[in-house]
């Protein structure tokens, strides 16, 4: 079942904190006593985390929780959910929400990008001190990529993933929670998409928008790779730590570490019309994309990095990928 971190349930409460409010003041608002034990291994569920959220959100009529310096009157998610649930593609959707967002705040900066074959959601927070947990750029980032796929109906991959912070105690928490490559100490927060997933139609109902809305955040809470998404499991478990080079165990040695058979774990992946193989190529693939936005490295590097022994099935596989050489690739890239 999905589940949330001690660090995130913590963090969540800070900027409720700098206004007056204490942990045993919060978590009773919510309905919830204080019996937790912070310094194990305790997780909390969706639902608790839910509960905080609109507790604080009420507490501080503020549904960026006290940390930014301007307030988001509560509904306004909800008017933006509706505008962006209106429009006929995810460009447009996303547009729409991030144009309706520089409207209300100038605390946060969320602009839509695209380059070449990557659409990128940027977020700049201007006031990073107000959140010195980083937890709600964390949850501002959750939010547009659980928004996005919502919208589809379809659980978008992400290619890489930056963040402002620096590499946290709690860094594996997120790759569990944006599976993909991570990258730390960046210029601006960054979700970043095969482009194609722009062209998507908007799928959802005005009833469903509005059972979505009634629960909020509750969806929004749920991290991929759970709710039986084992694509997004064998993703976090495959990426390695620092960006550092890809290797792949067979698919038994990945099974026992499920504690399943390798039968078993061929026959669920198919059941997410998914296979290992989708899986090594999703991963390769995007560090290949992700590292050939840097000139500065050469292709044999990036070709090592993504799991291949010497450049030449690297650059077959790209083209396969891509329909275009990574050296083509890297000139469309190149500013104009």
């Amino acid at each position: 079942m999905p589940s949330v971190s001690t660090h995130h349930f913590l963090a969540a409460m800070r900027g409720a904190q700098l206004k007056g409010w204490s942990r045993q003041s919060l978590l009773a608002e919510a309905g919830m006593k204080d019996n937790f034990d912070y310094a194990g291994e305790q997780r909390f569920s969706i639902d608790q985390m839910t509960r905080l959220t609109r507790t604080i959100w009420r507490v501080l009529d503020d549904e960026f929780m006290g940390f930014t310096r301007t307030q988001s009157k509560p509904g306004t998610f909800a008017f933006c959910v509706k505008a962006m649930s209106k429009e006929r593609t995810l460009r447009d959707a996303l547009m729409t929400g991030s144009t309706f967002y520089s409207l209300v705040t100038d605390d946060i900066e969320t602009e839509i990008i695209e380059h070449g074959d990557h659409a990128v959601i940027d977020i700049r927070f201007q006031h990073p001190e107000l959140d010195p947990d980083y937890y709600f750029e964390d949850f501002w980032m959750v939010i547009w990529h659980r928004l996005a796929s919502w919208l589809t109906g379809l659980r978008i991959p992400l290619q890489y993933v930056n963040f402002t912070q620096a590499k946290p105690p709690h860094s594996r928490e997120l790759n569990y929670m944006f599976p993909g490559v991570l990258d730390f100490g960046t210029t601006s927060s960054q979700l970043a998409f095969d482009a194609r997933h722009l062209e998507l139609p908007i799928s959802r109902s005005s009833r469903e928008v509005d059972r979505f809305l009634a629960r909020s955040p509750f969806y929004l809470l749920s991290i991929p790779g759970s709710e039986g998404m084992l694509h997004g499991t064998i993703v976090s478990m495959l990426t390695p730590e620092d960006n550092g080079v890809m290797t792949f165990p067979s698919i038994e040695e990945i099974a026992a570490q499920l504690g399943c058979s390798g039968g078993t774990l061929r026959r669920r992946l198919r059941e997410e019309s998914s296979s290992y193989s989708k899986i090594k190529d999703e991963l390769r693939r995007n560090v290949a994309y992700k590292l050939l936005a840097d000139e500065s490295i050469p292709i044999e590097d990036v070709a090592l990095a993504a799991g291949y022994s010497t450049a030449s099935p690297f650059i077959r596989a790209f083209n396969q990928w891509s329909g275009t050489s990574p050296r083509q690739y890297r000139r469309k890239l190149r500013p104009r």
